[in-house]
């Protein structure tokens, strides 16, 4: 039993962030859905500038993302299969259009006592 893994029962959406256009308006890669563990806590913490900053969640992934990518909370559970999430999404291509996506503010990657697993968390 690998409590990293079984801890992610919910599905997320999550959109990297891609390159600037040509008006520097923000561009987002593809979106991909996620196992997560969502916990909708408000907790302080410093980002990579060192300012003081409250998130609205906190969520434990399996992979490395990246700050400034977008993460959705899907209403699907673990036990529907994979793009179940992706069919509630009100637009693939603008994060933001769908209600209640947060961009990932911080992103921590923690290892294990052993160090041959992670603990990986994005603050929303």
């Amino acid at each position: 039993m690998d409590i990293l893994e079984d801890m992610r029962v919910q599905w997320a959406v999550y959109w990297p962030p891609g390159p600037l256009s040509d008006e520097a308006t923000r561009t987002f890669g593809e979106p991909v859905e996620l196992l997560v563990r969502w916990e909708e806590v408000t907790e302080m913490f410093l980002d990579r500038q060192g300012n003081e900053q409250v998130s609205k969640s906190k969520v434990y992934v399996g992979e490395d993302l990246t700050e400034l990518g977008v993460l959705w909370l899907s209403p699907a559970v673990a036990d529907n299969s994979v793009g179940s999430g992706l069919a509630e999404l009100v637009s693939e291509s603008d994060p933001f259009a769908n209600p209640k996506a947060y961009e990932i503010r911080r992103f921590d990657r923690i290892p294990t006592l052993d160090g041959d697993e992670f603990l990986r968390i994005a603050y929303l």
